[in-house]
């Protein structure tokens, strides 16, 4: 394991650093990393906003061997609903002067799972403290080997990840989470349904997961069952697959009570750009929430202009 700082961190007092848990992984085995925020300043810094660790850190591949992740569903609204927590290293605390803070999250965050080999990863971390003059303060580069593993492998690690979800501390539950939704072997899928039925994990990143699986059976019906609960994350993988909503369906979405549901609803018809869902937007143009109102207002012009 090998994890290089190559900062002087000239402009910045702040840094961050990163470096793999382990020398090698199982091909197909969350690739942990740690990520530490240092505050090399006199004054205290705040690390602020949800998941400031995939905000403030960049990774990247120089031999172009991995496929960066695709978080695009064809909405900025959407992407937030299904996409604002990769991983779990949600952070909003004051650092004092001289302090630290380690935070962890997963190679596939960023990537999918890599096949075997030797990789050599860039980061590049933004300045988060008060002395900006420079626009970073941390490069580096993470060193790490993935094996290849069987199928029996991987069983075994989602196992154990199950039991750790189900019986750890909160901190281990919420580690075992970050790891099981960053997988992408169809193998997770009844355990992603599970943590779904008895509230583990966060719902948004079990949706993501499931969206890597269009085609699957078993994934889809869980989004299905998902849209029939009129959760605004099941209508941003409808989206990213450019799946078409059932008419009757879609005119139950839109009497949900919670207003991001209907906004959802609306960017959803939106992009899909198919007229047939002009009567239930029209409704909403008289949405009580004027919110929504205007969203439906949007969408109502975008639908009526493809009708022509």
């Amino acid at each position: 394991m090998i994890a290089e700082d190559e900062s002087a961190s000239i402009h910045c007092l702040t840094r961050i650093q990163v470096s793999p848990t382990k020398p090698s992984y199982l091909q197909g085995e969350p690739i942990e990393l740690k990520v530490t925020f240092i505050n090399g300043s006199s004054k205290r810094v705040l690390l602020t906003t949800n998941h400031p660790t995939y905000r403030l850190l960049q990774l990247s591949d120089p031999s172009n061997r991995l496929v960066p992740r695709n978080y695009d569903t064809g909405d900025r609204f959407l992407d937030t609903v299904l996409y604002d927590t990769p991983g779990d290293s949600s952070l909003a605390e004051w650092l004092a002067p001289g302090a630290q803070r380690s935070s962890r999250i997963y190679l596939q965050d960023y990537f999918e799972s890599p096949p075997s080999g030797t990789y050599e990863i860039q980061y590049e971390g933004s300045c988060f403290g008060p002395e900006v003059t420079g626009p970073t303060s941390s490069r580096g580069k993470i060193l790490f080997q993935v094996k290849s593993s069987s199928e029996d492998d991987l069983k075994q690690l989602i196992n154990r990840l199950d039991r750790q979800l189900r019986s750890g501390t909160d901190e281990q539950k919420d580690d075992a989470a970050g790891a099981l939704t960053s997988m992408d072997t169809p193998l997770i899928i009844p355990v992603l349904e599970s943590m779904m039925d008895v509230g583990l994990g966060s719902r948004p990143a079990v949706f993501q997961a499931l969206s890597r699986f269009k085609g699957n059976p078993e994934a889809e019906e869980i989004i299905n069952c998902g849209l029939c609960s009129n959760d605004k994350a099941a209508i941003a993988v409808f989206l990213k697959w450019k799946r078409k909503i059932p008419l009757y369906r879609y005119e139950t979405i839109v009497k949900s009570k919670d207003q991001q549901t209907r906004i959802a609803a609306l960017r959803y018809a939106r992009v899909m750009n198919d007229p047939t869902y002009l009567p239930p937007v029209e409704e909403l143009t008289r949405d009580s929430d004027p919110l929504v109102a205007e969203e439906a207002r949007e969408t109502k012009k975008n639908l009526e202009a493809n009708k022509k």
